[in-house]
């Protein structure tokens, strides 16, 4: 059954407009009471996400005694047997990550180095288990909703850090540029990044519900809007720009009006470019020339070496370093620390390690992203639902902004794509859950 949240994610009707519009802290007062009222692995699931996002046990030493993510996630998994909301999802999702999923056990079989890449296991199948997870649980509107709500918490904490850096730095230029939580995004082109893929979501609620929140909910949305692409701004990475320019694309390929959004579009950009350190305005004109540059070039050469060598299976699983160091020892001299750890390219991550299969297999997984959610816009649309319609495209956005800067990164075993992908699944099964419903309830004459 759908449980549709008492602060309504559906259309309003006329009477409803009359009323008033309810303030933020009502709003949060509402989500708190739902959160409390949900099931205990579905509250688990949520604060693993905090962990895994924000790992406060890093900030605060005093909390880093135990392995707190993995005793959450046994955790939620006990707590799942006795949900009655919890089930297996559909194995057809799955069916891309399950391919991956082979690649990777095939590309370890054959690595260069076997045992590196039985090692490193977990790097990709603890994101397996996750999404497979958050999809067993996150199966209603209210818990979709609620675990949204979560993942913005995450993105807000982050942004207010980051833009509240590059404020006390003096809005200015930094070499290695602000950051956010430890971890995964502690590097500042993976923190921009995620800045970046989390816009989106931010610009299509706003758009889908500015007229139904009260000015103090307009305004927050506003401000964090500001500090997302001023987190931006402040990582002082050239490929987080490209993806920001991505986003203002999206923005302008859906929105209904076009003329009004290039207009906006133009404007912001002006505003941004405007905004740019002048130190970092001036690294754009040495692409292709600098030291970073030349470094990804010779890296990107070796790898094309690698592909010819192994193209069907890679040379392994999370080899790259260790084939590279073998192959290649003249690169080190690229690094301060005589290391290569990445390959800064994400395409070329999955090539090298995990051959053709791999890369046909994650390159399923992008297309399922992309094509769940625009079938989740016109069903969504059908239903009409705005909120799914929203979130829908939103995660089309995410995805676009993942696409361009992920060609200067390698990003492939960090949370975003998994994290997508789980989302734009939870989307779609919600969907059909509310078809199968209006379809029983047509069929008996239950009209709600």
């Amino acid at each position: 059954m759908d449980n549709t949240p008492s602060y309504n994610l559906s259309t309003e009707t006329p009477s409803d407009l009359a009323k008033p519009k309810p303030g933020a802290i009502l709003l949060l007062k509402e989500i708190w009471k739902d959160f409390r009222q949900e099931k205990t692995a579905f509250k688990f699931i949520c604060i693993y996400l905090i962990f895994e996002y924000l790992r406060p046990h890093m900030i605060y030493p005093e909390l880093d005694i135990v392995p707190w993510g993995k005793i959450i996630m046994v955790l939620t998994i006990l707590f799942i047997f006795i949900d009655p909301n919890s089930r297996i999802p559909s194995i057809s999702k799955l069916i891309p990550l399950l391919t991956f999923s082979i690649c990777v056990l095939l590309s370890m079989a054959y690595a260069f180095y076997p045992s590196a890449a039985v090692d490193r296991w977990s790097d990709f199948f603890s994101w397996f288990f996750v999404i497979l997870i958050i999809l067993s649980i996150v199966k209603s509107k209210q818990r979709l909703f609620l675990f949204l709500c979560v993942y913005f918490f995450c993105n807000l904490k982050m942004a207010q850090h980051g833009f509240r850096t590059w404020a006390l730095g003096g809005f200015g230029f930094s070499g290695w540029g602000v950051t956010g939580s430890p971890g995964w995004f502690q590097n500042s082109g993976e923190f921009a990044m995620e800045m970046g893929m989390f816009l989106p979501l931010v610009l299509v609620y706003l758009r889908a519900f500015r007229e139904d929140w009260s000015h103090g909910t307009r305004f927050f949305f506003y401000l964090l809007i500001i500090m997302v692409v001023g987190s931006i701004i402040g990582c002082s990475n050239r490929g987080a720009i490209i993806g920001l320019i991505t986003v203002g694309l999206w923005w302008l390929l859906f929105s209904q009006k076009r003329i009004k959004a290039l207009i906006i579009l133009i404007s912001a950009a002006s505003i941004i470019y405007l905004a740019l350190p002048k130190e970092f305005k001036a690294r754009f004109e040495t692409i292709g020339k600098d030291t970073t540059s030349i470094a990804r070039i010779a890296y990107w050469n070796a790898s094309l070496n690698a592909i010819k060598e192994n193209f069907y299976l890679g040379i392994g699983f999370k080899n790259w370093p260790i084939w590279v160091s073998s192959k290649h020892p003249e690169l080190k001299d690229f690094d301060p620390w005589g290391r290569i750890i990445v390959l800064h390219n994400t395409y070329l991550e999955v090539a090298t390690e995990l051959g053709l299969f791999g890369t046909s297999a994650f390159v399923l997984i992008l297309l399922q992203i992309f094509f769940i959610n625009l079938r989740s816009i016109r069903i969504s649309r059908e239903q009409k639902d705005p909120f799914l319609e929203a979130t829908a495209k939103g995660l089309i956005g995410s995805l676009l902004a993942y696409l361009a800067p992920s060609f200067f990164m390698s990003v492939l075993y960090y949370p975003y794509v998994w994290i997508l992908l789980a989302l734009s699944i939870c989307v779609s099964s919600v969907l059909q859950q509310k078809k199968l419903e209006l379809g029983v309830n047509h069929l008996t004459g239950n009209y709600r």
